[in-house]
């Protein structure tokens, strides 16, 4: 239940405040004092990910605040946002709800998906094998391609 869980309508434990870090590590959303402000190119990203950001504004309901998650005590998103993340996750198969219970599965297509979409840290993995990992690339991070080694020449010089 620490790993992934609802708090209420949203994603908490591990996973929860994995995406709300990322989300924040990226500029997409900004909290400062309990209320989440999403940016423009956090509105952009999001809408790329399946979640219209400008239909969620209207309304009494805020559109994104942080909620002190219990088990990891950091927060997690809430409000509108925090609820489009986790039906999306669901529509998507990323998360499998636990019948009678509010414990979230990651299946294996979250497990890619998390990480290559949020570029979130992957809390499913013991934290020896986290630290194995390569990290992945944020947007606008300059990724340097693989340099094969030369290959060696056998036999005479050519003339």
């Amino acid at each position: 239940m620490r790993l992934a869980r609802s708090c209420y309508d949203h994603i908490a434990g591990r996973l929860g405040v994995a995406i709300a870090d990322a989300l924040q590590r990226r500029d997409f959303v900004r909290l400062e004092d309990g209320v989440g402000l999403v940016t423009d190119e956090g509105a952009r990203f999001l809408a790329a990910f399946g979640v219209d950001v400008t239909s969620l504004s209207r309304g009494k309901r805020p559109l994104c605040r942080s909620c002190l998650d219990w088990s990891e005590r950091r927060p997690h998103l809430a409000g509108k946002l925090g609820t489009a993340l986790l039906e999306r996750s669901v529509e998507l198969g990323w998360l499998v709800r636990t019948p009678k219970s509010r414990t979230l599965r990651i299946s294996p297509a979250g497990e890619r998906g998390f990480p290559e979409t949020f570029r979130c840290e992957q809390v499913w993995l013991s934290p020896s094998a986290r630290e194995m990992k390569e990290p992945l690339p944020v947007a606008g991070d300059f990724v340097e391609a693989p340099v094969e080694p030369a290959k060696q020449r056998t036999g005479a010089p050519s003339a």
